[in-house]
């Protein structure tokens, strides 16, 4: 082969190499923009994750944080209204030292603003004043249990002769404790409880009615315990206190007159038997 030829090869294959290094260097060109540009997507999305994480976590942090800043009073007051009174029954009985009625029916008077009557009608036993209690809402996280008192007992307590006397109070975080450690027997009572009479009055005695009607009779000064009867019933004076009536009066305000008996003896005279 001549030189010429061989000079001409080597300059051919010169071209090729260089042709080849040239189109390598612009797909390198080409292929490293495109790189660049998914690592800027990458990162983008990495950031924008990162900062929707970053806003769930503080929303879940905030709805955390905001129920447990809630006062005892506001945690009460999200009670559903059966379970508030059930725990007022519940309280009830922890002051009587007992638990509560169960298997009974417990009837809500509230048409009096701020009071609470729990009538507990289902025992069947006793009269009303053994079975009612009136709670009042003091509106400061508080409310104060009172009863029935009368001059009269039994069916005899009637609104004429009966008031309300409060005897405790507690706290609404007192019922929040005790509904901790007594859900079962709350939510059991919480069952019981009958709100179809909730906006009517009580009307056996007054909520408002705190103290001893004029109209009241006091039974106590009907019978002088002191006092000293015959057989007849009639009052009698024994003033000597011998037992031996000195002077005796008739029904009609009279004084009458002791009589012998049929064996000539007088009251009191009579021989005792052996």
């Amino acid at each position: 082969m001549s030189k010429k030829k061989i000079w001409g090869l080597i300059g051919l294959v010169i071209i090729m190499l260089g042709l080849g290094i040239s189109s390598g260097a612009i797909m390198a060109n080409h292929h490293r923009p495109a790189v660049e540009e998914q690592s800027d997507k990458n990162k983008q999305s990495s950031a924008t994750s990162k900062k929707h994480h970053k806003k769930a976590v503080a929303k879940s942090s905030s709805t955390s944080s905001s129920s447990s800043t809630k006062t005892a009073d506001e945690q009460f007051d999200d009670l559903p209204q059966k379970t508030q009174i059930a725990l007022l029954i519940n309280h009830q009985a922890v002051l009587d030292n007992r638990a509560p009625y169960m298997n009974t029916h417990y009837s809500i008077y509230m048409g009096t603003k701020n009071k609470i009557v729990i009538y507990d009608d289902g025992e069947g036993a006793g009269a009303m004043q053994d079975h009612v209690t009136l709670v009042t809402d003091n509106q400061d996280g508080s409310f104060t249990y009172a009863s029935v008192s009368s001059t009269s007992s039994g069916a005899l307590a009637t609104a004429s002769n009966s008031w309300w006397e409060n005897y405790a109070t507690t706290q609404k975080a007192t019922l929040l404790e005790e509904y901790s450690s007594s859900k079962g027997t709350v939510d059991e009572v919480a069952s019981e409880v009958d709100l179809s009479k909730s906006n009517q009055t009580f009307d056996y005695v007054p909520v408002n009615q705190t103290t001893k009607p004029a109209t009241a009779d006091d039974d106590s000064e009907d019978i002088d315990s002191g006092d000293d009867y015959d057989s007849n019933d009639d009052d009698f004076i024994d003033e000597d206190n011998d037992g031996i009536e000195d002077k005796e009066w008739d029904s009609d305000g009279n004084e009458r007159v002791p009589q012998p008996d049929e064996n000539g003896y007088m009251d009191g005279d009579s021989p005792q038997a052996p």
